[in-house]
């Protein structure tokens, strides 16, 4: 199949400056794969419907027991860490709200 090639007088998307994306979830699909292995199955990109839905990342409890302490400290900070995360504001109105 062929690459489709950018019309002309238009740059490609990778020759443009501009925001580097991180795609988050591939990493941390991988800690909970790591951590979680051995109690859940960790899927990621779980269609939930017509697209665009999706679940970036799914758990699915294996029934074998408890995890381990340390799986249990380590996701507890994760969590927490995301918890704090998640509560800043974006740096554009973190900047209005303090003037600059």
């Amino acid at each position: 199949m062929d690459t489709p090639q950018p019309k002309p007088g238009i740059e490609a998307p990778e020759n443009k400056p501009g925001k580097i994306r991180t795609w988050w979830h591939p990493s941390l699909a991988s800690l909970l794969r790591w951590q979680l292995g051995s109690h859940y199955r960790v899927e990621e990109e779980v269609s939930v419907g017509p697209k665009p839905l999706l679940i970036d990342i799914m758990l699915l409890y294996k029934g074998v027991g408890e995890l381990p302490e340390s799986a249990r400290r380590i996701l507890a900070g994760l969590a927490e860490y995301l918890g704090e995360l998640l509560q800043q504001p974006p740096p554009a109105e973190a900047d209005s709200a303090s003037g600059k």
